[in-house]
């Protein structure tokens, strides 16, 4: 290809954005190229071709950039380490795979006041309040909507403060729709939020949202049954907070480690974390304002994820102490914390399972059912179902039959 295809504005534009498909139709158009032609060089199908030049599909790493910039014959030089453009809101709608469709008549922007960081916070407390309450289900659409007004405050050409102020705000919204995607059964979502979040985070320097961001996809590997990249993802998450210092969320972020130990059987490591998150949040948790995105781990939850940990190493007796302690704080607080509560009692009833005491297992899950029916957690809907299903083999036990029974009737 000729120097000055790649130097035309409306092609640099696209590289910038890692908007392929744009580049894509360019380069047929100059060359005469077929779809078929250009799926050749990067040995994939036409179908595919058609997608991407369709907006369909997006690339979303910097590896997919460099197959199609090779087989197109790409300057290096226009080879972004990140989508980017005149202002960074499209390489977040890249990262997420979202057109920016936001209707500015029905979405407030960010007001550019001194007041912006006390909208944000009372956005994700909202969230995080009625999240707690009732489960992910309801609550994406509204996520989506605040980080896309997030995204188009960037887009809008701000000042240098308000931009880094709306990097913040969208990493933040990101890691909360990223979150409420898990909950909500939509794990491919979660890891395009919480890579867009990733990103923004990286943007503005914030190291220990990084580290939660982090943390949060190593949850989503474990849910989906990847304990080794789990793991990979938990050291990176504990080792990038070190870089912003001992704070609270050192100890969520030896938690998250101490699951992904626990899961990859090396229990010895993992009790070794939990010691360090019980030092992490009596010395710092004291002393440390807790970021408003990590209002959420408090202390029935360190004690939940410590139960679960000591669980899945086979330490039965402390695991059900501190789930037990869980559910009790949970309890206190009212019904704030259901879905909490809904999780606690499987985990206790998995416990009792273990132990041989079905009448106990049936009472917990019992419990858990007649919550969840008041929530909205497409995860602990399935977890209520997993279990039940976990409890087939004992079904001649009069308690377990009901219970299968209770769990195959619609939510």
């Amino acid at each position: 290809m000729p120097d000055d295809f790649w130097q035309r504005p409306d092609i640099r534009n696209a590289l910038a954005a890692w908007d392929m498909g744009a580049v894509v139709r360019g380069f047929r158009q100059f060359t005469g190229a077929s779809q078929g032609a250009v799926a050749t060089l990067v040995n994939i199908d036409q179908a595919e071709v058609s997608r991407l030049e369709r907006g369909r599909k997006r690339l979303r790493d910097r590896s997919q950039l460099l197959v199609w910039a090779k087989a197109l014959g790409v300057p290096p030089d226009l080879v972004t380490a990140a989508p980017a453009n005149a202002s960074s809101s499209a390489s977040i709608a890249v990262l997420l795979g979202i057109p920016l469709d936001v209707n500015l008549e029905n979405v407030r922007i960010l007001p550019s006041s001194e007041n912006d960081a006390l909208a944000l916070d009372g956005q994700l407390i909202d969230l995080q309040r009625r999240d707690n309450a009732g489960g992910a289900n309801v609550l994406l659409a509204d996520a989506r909507r605040s980080l896309q007004s997030a995204i188009r405050a960037i887009a809008e050409g701000l000042t240098s403060a308000r931009e880094v102020q709306a990097h913040g705000a969208a990493a933040q919204l990101a890691q909360m729709a990223g979150w409420l995607s898990l909950d909500g059964g939509r794990p491919e979502d979660a890891r395009r939020y919480l890579g867009a979040a990733l990103y923004c985070a990286h943007t503005v320097g914030d190291l220990r949202l990084a580290g939660s961001i982090l943390g949060y996809l190593s949850l989503t590997a474990l849910y989906d049954d990847a304990p080794t990249e789990a793991l990979a993802l938990a050291r990176t998450a504990y080792d990038t907070n070190r870089g912003g210092g001992q704070n609270p969320v050192t100890t969520m972020l030896a938690t998250r480690l101490a699951r992904a130990l626990a899961a990859n059987g090396e229990a010895a490591e993992c009790r070794r974390l939990l010691r360090e998150a019980d030092h992490h949040h009596e010395t710092f948790n004291q002393i440390c304002a807790v970021p408003v995105w990590l209002d959420y781990f408090d202390e029935p939850e360190l004690r939940a994820q410590q139960g679960t940990c000591l669980m899945q190493i086979g330490e039965l007796d402390e695991a059900e102490a501190h789930l037990t302690a869980a559910l009790t704080l949970c309890r206190d607080r009212g019904s704030e914390r259901l879905r909490d509560q809904v999780n606690y009692c499987l985990r206790l009833a998995d416990i009792a399972v273990a132990k041989g005491d079905l009448d106990a297992a049936c009472a917990q899950a019992g419990t858990a059912l007649t919550i969840n029916r008041t929530i909205s957690s497409a995860r602990m809907t399935a977890n209520c179902s997993d279990f039940a299903r976990r409890l087939a083999p004992h079904r001649a036990h009069k308690g377990v039959g009901e219970l299968i029974e209770a769990a195959a009737r619609p939510h």
